[in-house]
């Protein structure tokens, strides 16, 4: 269960700093866009109740 929720926290940072990245001027490549579709993707298989979780505290952590 923790390798899972460790898994799930990388996938969440990186899918949060990608879409950070979009936002800055020059934007981001179309392979970082190919990786942030293929985080989602991922993200998927991860039922709703791990997921909301996990999404929460890294927003969280990266807000301070």
């Amino acid at each position: 269960m923790n390798s899972m929720i460790s898994e799930l926290r990388q996938l969440i940072e990186r899918q949060v700093e990608i879409r950070e990245a979009m936002r800055r001027p020059g934007g981001i490549r179309v392979t970082v866009e190919r990786e942030l579709f293929a985080i989602g993707e991922k993200l998927k298989r991860y039922p709703a109740t791990v997921r909301n979780p996990v999404v929460q505290s890294v927003t969280a952590s990266r807000r301070s």
